[in-house]
């Protein structure tokens, strides 16, 4: 992967977060179950996405030692789902406390403007549960 990773701290996730109830709900108790999210960037997998990027649902279950112990997505984009589930596997701490929990969040990835060799990256954040990941398209390297 390249590029350095967003993170987000535990404070902001109180706003940030829904967690699913016993019935599958969406409610805001439980935002304590995440200590620190990875957010995903547009790397190299994210850009071979359809083009001008799509929108991914993550659900996560929190397991026994602070892992994500199931993640199910739905989405756009092959390519983007493996870019969620790589950074809540590995860029994602949950709190073991909050053991066989689930959280749903929503990941919108858009790709605007004209081609850099090194384009930013924007995060913005939606409530309850939204990251919209925002950044231009990638010059080619012909080089």
């Amino acid at each position: 992967m390249t590029g350095c990773p967003v993170r987000i701290s535990y404070p902001i996730l109180l706003v940030a977060f829904g967690v699913l109830g016993a019935g599958g709900e969406v409610s805001t108790a439980g935002v304590e179950c995440v200590e620190e999210l990875g957010v995903p960037n547009y790397t190299h997998l994210a850009r071979r996405s359809m083009g001008t990027g799509g929108t991914i649902v993550a659900q996560i279950t929190v397991g026994t030692k602070g892992e994500a112990a199931g993640i199910l997505t739905s989405g756009s984009d092959r390519d983007l789902e493996e870019e969620v589930r790589l950074f809540l596997v590995h860029q994602t701490k949950y709190r073991p406390q909050c053991a066989g929990r689930r959280l749903e969040l929503t990941f919108t990835f858009l790709l605007k403007g004209e081609a850099e060799a090194t384009p930013p990256i924007w995060v913005r954040f939606r409530p309850p549960s939204t990251l919209i990941i925002v950044s231009r398209p990638k010059k080619l390297d012909i080089n």
